[in-house]
């Protein structure tokens, strides 16, 4: 009896660990209850990208395709919350930290060196990968799409470069799991620390980072901290580990009479 049990229990920990292997191994993970996980960044996207343009929560400001400005994206956010949407209430808006650990640079450029322009945390540039803006590891790193850039940026190959035929035109090419997403200027909730009627802005219609006024047209996708799955495998493995302890409570008892 004791045999079977611990092969049972050997061969659900090798199921579990085989799980959590795969899990690791991806980036974006479709937790299958409306949301996203990224186990990079250890955030739970929404997985409707533009979930504002059916769902205003009472806030108004909101347009029919689900533009907003700033202000209104901030009163959403807070909305969703009032509302416990999906069971939670700790929903925000994608996030930007300076780069460079230190400040934010403010000369835009397309070799990913500023924290405005393109190819921020992009393949093949100096902050390659950097989980400093949220919505542009997002673009470049997860869902593995490439912005504009000049040629002499030196990151051809990782960048689209601009001719009469493509330039701005390309638009959103890999949406991954994500529904409803926006090839247009999303917005962050975090404002420049130059101009308080700025916020960063993240346009995933090219890649570009900006810091648009915050009465300017933006879209607006809400994220939670860390991955906020029921995970099914951890339960099983408790479940079985009570049934287990039943069984043994049992098997103890029956000795003892």
């Amino acid at each position: 009896m004791n045999k079977k049990l611990g092969g049972l229990a050997f061969a659900t920990a090798l199921a579990a660990m085989a799980l959590s292997s795969t899990a690791v191994q991806a980036s974006l993970i479709d937790l299958e209850n409306g949301l996203i996980y990224d186990d990079v960044l250890n955030v739970s996207w929404l997985q409707n990208a533009n979930l504002a343009a059916t769902e205003t929560f009472g806030v108004a400001g909101i347009g029919s395709g689900g533009v907003m400005n700033w202000y209104t994206a901030k009163a959403w956010i807070a909305a969703m919350n009032n509302a416990n949407y999906l069971g939670f209430n700790t929903w925000r808006l994608p996030t930007v930290t300076p780069l460079d650990g230190v400040g934010f640079n403010y000369v835009a450029n397309t070799n990913g060196t500023a924290d405005r322009g393109f190819n921020v945390s992009a393949p093949g540039t100096l902050y390659a990968g950097s989980m400093a803006n949220e919505l542009a590891h997002l673009f470049h790193n997860s869902l593995g799409n490439m912005g504009w850039c000049a040629i002499a940026d030196g990151t051809v190959g990782e960048c689209i470069s601009p001719t009469a035929d493509n330039y701005w035109e390309w638009g959103l090419v890999n949406t991954g799991p994500f529904d409803n997403m926006v090839a247009n200027r999303y917005a962050t909730g975090v404002t420049s620390t130059i101009d308080p009627d700025r916020a960063f802005d993240f346009d995933f219609s090219h890649g570009q980072v900006g810091t648009g006024g915050k009465g300017g047209n933006l879209y607006a996708i809400a994220i939670l901290d860390g991955n906020v799955s029921v995970v099914p495998v951890p339960a099983a493995v408790w479940l079985l580990g009570s049934g287990l302890l039943g069984l043994v409570a049992v098997g103890r008892k029956r000795r003892a009479v």
